[in-house]
C-alpha cells in the first residue's frame, strides 16, 4: 500500500495486479487501465516520486478486491455494462449513470417480451400466421435450456400436459390483465378448519381488501411499460428497492432451506425452491425485473411504512481480502514452507467455492499448528501487518 501526499492510504497498480495473480487469475496493466476508462474503478492518481521516469499509479483502498471480483465476473460475461450492474447489485459503489443505462436496456427487453406474451394471449387455433407467437410459450416452458434446479422443475412440470396448458392459460391471462380467475374464493373450508372468521377481511361490498390492493398494484404495473417505470425511478428509490429485493430473495431462499430441512430435499443447501430463488437472483435480467416490480409495490405508502425492519444483505466477497493477501505474501516469504500452500492455483480453488475456502483454511491452520514458533516470530517482526494481539492458529487464514 502507498501513502500519498494527502496522507491517504492507496493501492498501487502493481499491487492490484499482484493481488489478482496471487488469487489465480490473470490481468494485464492495459486491462486494468481499461477498467478505469469504463468507470468500473477509480479515481486514479499518478505521481512521479522518482522523477519523470518514476511514474506511480495508485487507486483507492479496496480497488484490489473490486478488481478481483470484476475478473471473476468476466469469466461469465464480457459486457462491461452488465459487470457494472452486477457490481452495483452486490453493493459496490458504481457511477449511477451506468446503472440507469443498464436498467433502461433491461426494461426495454422486458417490454418486448411482454408485448409478445400479450399477443400470444389473443391467439387462437386456426388463425394463419400466428404459429411463431404460439411457439413463444413452448419456448418459455419447453425449449430454452436451463440448468439445475430450474431444468429439473420444468421437466417435472412437463410430464403433465394438462398442467402445462392450464398454467400457460393463466399466465397469458395475467399478462393480458384478465384477472377474473384470480378473484375471491369461498373460504368456508378454512374457516371450519381454523375457526378464523375470514369475513373480517372483507369490506361491505364483499371485496377482499388485501387482495384488491395487491391486484391494484399489479394492474398499475401492467398498465405501465417497464421502460416508464424504469425512467421514473431516482437513485434513492433504486438503492432502497435493491436493498429490499436482497432481503426478500434471501427470505424466500431461507423458506426453501427450512422446507428442505424439515421435509427432506435435494441436499443442495437451500432445497429445490430455495436454490431456484438463489439461481434467479444471480441473473441480471431477473434482477432488473425484480427492481421494476418491487419499485411499484414500494411506492404504496401503506406497504412501505409497514415493512418489517431488515438489514441490507449484499453479496459477500468470496475470497482473501487484500489485507490478508499482504499478510500471506509476507509469511510465504518469511516461512518458505508456507508458500507451497498459497500458490495461485490453490488460491483460485479456495476463492471459487465455499468448500475450497474451508479446505484452504484447514491447511493453513494445520501448518500453523506444526510451525507455531516460526510463524509467531515472523508475525512479531511485522507489527504493521499484524495486530498486537497474536491470533490463534485457527484465525490465521
Amino acid at each position: 500500500m502507498v501513502i500519498d501526499p494527502k496522507n491517504e492510504v492507496r493501492e498501487s497498480a502493481q499491487e492490484v495486479l499482484d493481488f489478482v495473480h496471487f488469487s489465480g487469475y490473470e490481468l494485464s496493466r492495459d486491462q486494468l487501465v481499461r477498467l478505469h476508462q469504463k468507470r468500473l474503478i477509480g479515481p486514479v492518481e499518478t505521481r512521479y516520486p522518482g522523477g519523470r521516469r518514476g511514474l506511480e499509479t495508485t487507486y483507492p483502498l479496496g480497488t484490489a478486491q473490486r478488481v478481483l471480483r470484476i475478473v471473476q465476473l468476466k469469466v461469465t460475461t464480457k459486457k462491461f455494462d452488465e459487470i457494472a450492474w452486477r457490481l452495483w447489485w452486490e453493493g459496490y459503489d458504481i457511477d449511477f449513470t451506468l446503472i440507469r443505462t443498464f436498467l433502461l436496456k433491461g426494461a426495454a427487453r422486458w417490454d418486448v417480451r411482454r408485448g409478445m406474451l400479450r399477443r400470444a394471449a389473443d391467439v387462437f387455433d386456426g388463425i394463419e400466421g400466428t404459429e411463431g407467437e404460439r411457439d413463444l410459450l413452448d419456448e418459455l416452458f419447453h425449449k430454452k435450456k436451463t440448468n439445475f434446479p430450474l431444468g429439473t422443475m420444468r421437466r417435472r412440470f412437463r410430464k403433465n400436459e394438462e398442467q402445462y396448458v392450464e398454467s400457460a392459460r393463466l399466465f397469458v391471462d395475467l399478462m393480458a390483465g384478465r384477472l377474473d380467475d384470480f378473484g375471491p374464493r369461498e373460504v368456508s373450508l378454512f374457516e371450519a378448519a381454523t375457526g378464523y372468521n375470514f369475513e373480517s377481511d372483507i369490506d361491505e361490498d364483499g371485496v377482499d381488501q388485501a387482495g384488491a390492493g395487491a391486484f391494484g398494484m399489479i394492474m398499475e404495473c401492467l398498465n405501465s411499460t417497464s421502460t416508464e417505470v424504469a425512467e421514473s425511478l431516482d437513485e434513492a428509490e433504486l438503492r432502497f428497492t435493491r436493498q429490499f429485493a436482497h432481503f426478500l430473495l434471501q427470505s424466500m431462499s431461507n423458506i426453501g432451506k427450512m422446507m428442505s430441512a424439515t421435509y427432506g430435499g435435494t441436499g443442495k443447501g437451500f432445497g429445490l425452491a430455495g436454490t431456484s430463488f438463489e439461481k434467479l437472483s444471480r441473473d441480471p435480467d431477473e434482477q432488473v425485473l425484480a427492481i421494476l416490480l418491487l419499485a411499484v409495490f414500494l411506492r404504496n405508502p401503506e406497504i412501505r411504512d409497514n415493512l418489517p425492519e431488515f438489514e441490507e444483505r449484499m453479496a459477500q466477497f468470496n475470497g482473501v481480502t487484500f489485507q490478508d493477501y499482504l499478510r500471506l505474501r509476507y509469511l510465504a516469504e518469511a516461512v518458505p514452507g508456507l508458500g507451497k500452500l498459497v500458490t495461485p492455483e490453490r488460491m483460485k480453488l479456495a476463492i471459487e467455492s465455499e468448500d475450497g475456502m474451508r479446505r484452504h483454511e484447514a491447511r493453513i491452520a494445520n501448518y500453523r499448528a506444526d510451525h507455531a514458533d516460526e510463524i509467531d516470530r515472523a508475525i512479531r517482526s511485522r507489527p504493521d501487518l499484524f495486530p498486537k494481539q497474536l491470533p490463534t492458529a485457527e484465525a490465521v487464514t
